[in-house]
């Protein structure tokens, strides 16, 4: 079995992140990891904050909720809905974020099995460039450390 690898975080033409990673465990694990309020708040739980509410109603036309509690004791939610879930291959949902007024993000997630594990790749679209901008030091940052958390957790 393949092992993980680190996390590559790129900008894509003028409207779009892509994240890929490779994890170790197979395609049905990864998507638990990604769509279980138990596991998500394992792993999401990092960068010094905690997720302390998590809502998947996980089908196209469900919605989702995270809200997530930093040491100060101050809070920060996203949310959304999924548009369309394909059992441990692909899931497509739009993203907002509470105090934000841009229109929502649309994020794809795909995963791929390969040599016994999975190959994962999150397009994050946004609605415009500015919006991009503002949010890939956030996605640069903290998605290597919470995928590292991901990979710890499918190891158990």
């Amino acid at each position: 079995m393949a092992q993980a690898s680190a996390t590559t975080v790129i900008r894509q033409g003028d409207l779009e992140t892509v994240v890929r990673r490779h994890f170790s465990a197979p395609p049905a694990r990864v998507f638990a990891a990604l769509t279980t309020p138990e596991v998500l708040r394992q792993w999401m739980s990092a960068a010094g904050r905690d997720l302390v509410e998590c809502t998947i109603d996980l089908q196209p036309g469900g919605a989702f909720r995270y809200v997530f509690r930093s040491a100060s004791g101050r809070t920060f939610g996203m949310f959304g809905n999924y548009r369309e879930v394909v059992l441990n291959r692909r899931i497509v949902h739009t993203e907002s974020y509470d105090g934000y007024d841009w229109p929502p993000l649309v994020t794809t997630t795909v995963l791929r099995e390969v040599d016994g594990g999975t190959d994962l790749e999150m397009a994050i679209g946004y609605p415009t460039p500015a919006i991009r901008e503002i949010d890939f030091p956030n996605i640069e940052s903290g998605t290597e450390e919470g995928y590292a958390r991901m990979e710890q957790v499918l190891g158990r």
